[in-house]
């Protein structure tokens, strides 16, 4: 299809076209002004001025502030930059200045904004581990779900009300799991306290000791293992051990000595024996840990012979025997009755043994009685 373009033309300076100088498909040129002009709705303008595009060789230049597009490709990632002189190149990404802001939920979930006003590094751009941090008053702020801080350093379970201390998985209110201590300061020193029900419970150190204690006279220090009590502090500073090795046997019948023979004496009755220590099938107390037992006995022995040489009662132990000793000889006669007593502290491995022994030597035979539990046969362990 043959076409006709029409060109109007003027050599005057600032001559330019109005839409009512050009039908559609005609151009204008203004040979002075070096301009071209077509018709579409409005006059489009090509040419010399500020408003001019030129196309040569290598590139493209725009006016309007006149920039130059640069005349090759650049490299990937790259951007373009201006020199300030209507000059642009191809350059790396490098850091600037962030400014704006950033929407962010306030604590009761309405929509503020953080103004930013920082600089980010390319270096700090290209490492995945750059972060964003805001500092604010989080006062009166409330948050919910889980929430992890540098993964288990503090760990909030949000949906079981838990709070872990080097671990992700609490299993009560509050759990601390650390290989290494947890301190109060660098001074040694500090004060930790719990309150409930009026009162409070403190640990505290200073330059004389450490410290545990209640602020009540009537409310107790309770210590104890596997969730039983094992010790007592009451208000008053009363010290009981429930569980503390402790044992007390007597004679339930009377027992004949053999003259000439140590004979263990038979406490067949237990009157009580805390940790079950002490069997009467064998008179024998077996230490169930190593330590320093106070071991006491009684006797009550009747028919005394002056004529003998000696009785000598003995408490028997795995590690040494500890005795004492009476000479009847200083009686005119045979006494109705001599009472023994004995007692010591001795240091026992766990599963030594203890008993007590009489020995009489001379005379007519003796008897241990059990009237008015004269005779009967202690320990506990001291420490």
């Amino acid at each position: 299809m043959a076409s006709t373009i029409k060109v109007k033309r003027s050599a005057v300076q600032g001559k330019a076209p109005t839409t009512s100088n050009l039908d559609a498909g005609e151009l204008a040129l203004n040979t002075r002004d070096g301009r071209l002009y077509s018709k579409g709705t409005q006059v489009f303008e090509v040419g010399a001025n500020n408003h001019s595009l030129y196309v040569g060789t290598g590139g493209a230049t725009f006016a309007n502030g006149a920039f130059s597009l640069p005349t090759s490709d650049g490299t990937a990632d790259q951007v373009i930059k201006t020199n300030g002189s209507g000059v642009l190149s191809w350059t790396n990404q490098s850091g600037g200045d962030l400014t704006g802001s950033v929407p962010f939920y306030a604590y009761d979930n309405t929509l503020d904004t953080i103004n930013l006003t920082s600089q980010i590094s390319s270096t700090a751009l290209a490492n995945t581990n750059s972060y964003i941090a805001t500092k604010a008053d989080i006062a009166d702020s409330s948050f919910t779900g889980n929430t992890a801080f540098d993964t288990n350093t503090l760990f909030v379970d949000g949906t079981n009300n838990r709070v872990g201390i080097g671990v992700t998985s609490p299993a009560s209110p509050l759990e601390i799991q650390y290989d290494t201590d947890i301190s109060m300061n660098s001074s040694g020193t500090g004060h930790l306290q719990i309150d409930g029900n009026a009162y409070n419970f403190g640990i505290a150190l200073d330059s004389d000791g450490a410290y545990i204690y209640t602020n009540s006279s009537t409310r107790h220090l309770v210590f104890g293992t596997n969730e039983t009590e094992q010790m007592r502090i009451t208000g008053a500073g009363i010290v009981t051990t429930p569980n503390q090795i402790a044992f007390l046997a007597k004679i339930g019948t009377d027992q004949t000595l053999t003259v000439g023979s140590a004979v263990v004496i038979d406490y067949d009755t237990e009157v009580y024996d805390t940790g079950s220590d002490f069997a009467t099938s064998t008179n024998t107390f077996t230490a169930p840990v190593t330590g320093k037992y106070l071991l006491t006995f009684g006797l009550r022995i009747n028919s005394v012979d002056s004529s003998g040489s000696y009785y000598r009662p003995q408490i028997y132990t795995s590690n040494r025997n500890y005795y004492d000793i009476f000479d009847p000889a200083g009686y005119d006669s045979t006494t109705s009755y001599q009472s023994f007593t004995m007692s010591v502290i001795a240091d026992m491995d766990a599963s030594d043994i203890a008993k007590v022994y009489v020995r009489q030597q001379g005379g007519s035979a003796s008897v241990v009685s059990n009237v008015a539990d004269h005779s009967w046969f202690s320990g506990y362990l001291l420490g």
